[in-house]
């Protein structure tokens, strides 16, 4: 049987009619380990974001946002998944530490999945390991005064925002230097540390605490229930404290910079003459970024893919789906790096050959939206999603749209995709939270996808910065070049012109 059909059997035999199974682990973050990787091993959907809701007889349903449909579509059994563009909507039973308190599922006491999964992986167990104060900026302990509650206790659900508390790093997952566990920051500033296996101490500690503050939107069900009355609801004071970067954070952001793009200066002379697939050209940038002794690995999986490939918003390129280059295809090269206390995200879009008339407008169009929201200055308060037309309008005026957010945070040698900045259509209540503030670095990405034909991005990194009493605005601090010739020059502005002049010199290595 397939593990879909074990966790049928198995529902079936518990009187469960429907079961839930998110991607995510109890901390809610994006990257999980394998052995937490339940969503991909029913159903062979290994996207960064998903739900399923499995049926104990009949078609399940599978829940992706638009980067996903097309993906989710090509790897799934048709027969036995319907795919579903939304969240997952119905009701089901859970695993109360899988799922946030506000949504009303049914919780049972252990996981279905794990109980089917043959084979799966041990986690891995290691030590956090410290940074130096001239990569954070501020010692631990200045930083636990800063965000303490002023009564009570503060449970801290996310490993990045723990990992900042403690000026640590970790070796748990793949592409995120970040020790996985929960943290429990005490009046007197202590911080007591749990692993996710030890939830039996976790749930004690709990017991014998009054007034723990906890964030309704990164803390599962389990704990919150166990809290009960003693439970505060409150954002976590870390997530914004993190975000905004200080000058040490923002120093070390600049260094990954100039080695990312003087990894890509070379890259890009390889590319020229010897890039024939995918796969190689994965690999081949991975060895340039690896010739820096502080590279410490990628900080996701490198996005490359060509031609029909490139539609697919956050396609990974396999042996089975390495496509060689042909002549006129667009190429998406979405990747980043970890360096100390860094972190780093760029996308360019490439091609071998001239292009047709259609794709070149379109990455003209691109670009108008990238240089569009760069030069932006606006009033202390604003927020992304506020924003993110600006890079969007281009494309808008010709018809043209993207399914993805136009930007996220960016952590200090954390996660490449951190919370609360964001450039995205949707917004964020209230507003006051998600107002971008000095110091906040975003990706600034907007792209266009045609299925079964292109896919294009360009993205860059911004720091956000004063401008003059109540207006900020964005200083770049990626620099690796455009390609002229997927430019078509007279559909610029002057001011645009002038700033892609300026960039493209300074761009060179």
């Amino acid at each position: 049987m397939t593990p879909l059909q074990r966790l049928q059997t198995l529902m079936i035999k518990r009187g469960v009619e429907t079961y839930l199974v998110p991607r995510n682990d109890c901390f809610f973050g994006e990257e999980v380990r394998v052995c937490d990787e339940r969503l991909a091993y029913i159903s062979g959907f290994n996207g960064s974001a998903g739900t399923a809701l499995v049926s104990a007889k009949g078609r399940s349903r599978l829940y992706v946002d638009g980067r996903y449909t097309l993906q989710a579509k090509a790897q799934v059994d048709p027969a036995a998944w319907e795919v579903i563009e939304g969240p997952a909507q119905g009701p089901a039973a859970c695993d109360p530490w899988l799922v946030n308190a506000a949504l009303s599922y049914e919780a049972i006491d252990d996981n279905l999945v794990d109980h089917i999964w043959e084979g799966r992986p041990a986690p891995r167990v290691e030590e956090p390991y410290d940074l130096p104060l001239e990569l954070t900026g501020k010692t631990s302990a200045e930083k636990r005064q800063e965000v303490r509650p002023q009564e009570g206790a503060l449970l801290i659900t996310q490993p990045d925002a723990l990992a900042w508390l403690m000026n640590w790093r970790g070796s748990d997952l793949k592409h995120s230097p970040v020790h996985l566990a929960f943290g429990l920051l005490r009046p007197d500033g202590e911080v007591e540390v749990f692993r996710p296996e030890d939830r039996a101490g976790l749930l004690d500690a709990l017991t014998g605490q009054d007034d723990v503050q906890y964030d309704p939107a990164t803390t599962c069900k389990a704990l919150v229930d166990a809290l009960g009355q003693r439970g505060i609801p409150a954002p976590c004071p870390i997530r914004v404290a993190k975000a905004q970067k200080n000058a040490a954070e923002i120093a070390a952001m600049r260094v990954a910079q100039r080695a990312d793009t003087l990894a890509f200066a070379k890259f890009f002379h390889w590319f020229q003459t010897w890039a024939y697939d995918e796969l190689s050209t994965v690999h081949q940038l991975e060895s340039f970024r690896r010739a820096d002794p502080d590279y410490a690995g990628p900080s996701f999986e490198t996005i490359c893919g060509a031609g029909p490939n490139g539609a697919i918003v956050h396609y990974r390129v396999t042996k089975a789906s390495n496509r060689e280059f042909q002549q006129g295809e667009f190429i998406v090269l979405d990747s980043g790096g970890q360096y100390p206390g860094a972190t780093t995200d760029v996308t360019r879009t490439l091609a071998l050959g001239p292009v047709s008339a259609t794709m070149r407008c379109a990455y003209t169009l691109a670009l108008k939206g990238l240089i569009t929201l760069t030069v932006q200055q606006f009033p202390v308060g604003t927020t992304g999603h506020q924003l993110d037309v600006l890079a969007r309008s281009a494309l808008w005026n010709a018809g043209l749209n993207y399914a993805h957010g136009t930007g996220h945070g960016v952590g200090a040698g954390l996660h490449v995709h951190e919370a609360p900045p964001t450039l995205s259509i949707h917004a964020r209540t209230p507003a006051a939270d998600w107002a971008l503030k000095p110091g906040m670095i975003l990706s600034n990405e907007p792209g266009y996808y045609a299925p079964g034909q292109f896919g294009l991005r360009l993205e860059n990194l911004l720091l956000v910065t004063e401008q003059a009493p109540g207006w900020l605005g964005f200083e770049t601090l990626t620099y690796v070049p455009f390609d002229w010739d997927l430019i078509i020059a007279d559909m610029l502005t002057d001011q645009e012109t002038a700033w892609l002049r300026a960039y493209q010199n300074t761009a060179k290595v």
